[in-house]
């Protein structure tokens, strides 16, 4: 989990890197990162309302749908509606973004949370097959 947490820090601050570095960003692409921000903080704060509002903002916007989705997911489970996260994260590798690694990752990091070693066995294989090479998926091995 922690480094689940390193790299989703690594992907916002690059995010926020990209905003100052990049003038073609707009300040409407600094405030969705803003908004994963604030909602991390209040997930870790266990103010999980507040965080499943801020993820729920964050998955409207295509810049941030990815990292506000599995924020949500993983947010509705450590609220203690694990069903409920893993169908949004479930839903969203299947219908939304089959070729999203970082998605197919959470899921399988969330499979294993509860308890279905199959299951991520089963998400493990297609992340090798989309980014067999890809760090973190190798790293999933030694886990599932």
């Amino acid at each position: 989990m922690a480094l689940f947490f390193r790299l989703e820090m690594t992907l916002l601050a690059l995010g926020t890197l990209a905003v100052s570095v990049f003038p073609s960003f707009s300040a409407a692409d600094e405030s969705r990162s803003e908004t994963l921000i604030a909602a991390r903080a209040a997930e870790r704060e266990s103010d999980f309302p507040k965080a499943i509002e801020l993820y729920k903002s964050a998955v409207e916007n295509p810049a941030t749908q990815v990292q506000g989705t599995i924020g949500l997911a993983r947010t509705l489970a450590e609220s203690g509606d694990g069903a409920q996260g893993l169908q949004t994260l479930q839903s969203f590798v299947n219908e939304v973004a089959p070729f999203n690694i970082d998605a197919r990752l959470a899921l399988i990091d969330m499979l294993l949370a509860q308890g279905n070693p199959n299951a991520a066995m089963k998400e493990l294989q297609r992340a090798e097959k989309l980014r067999g090479s890809y760090a973190p998926v190798r790293e999933k091995r030694g886990f599932v």
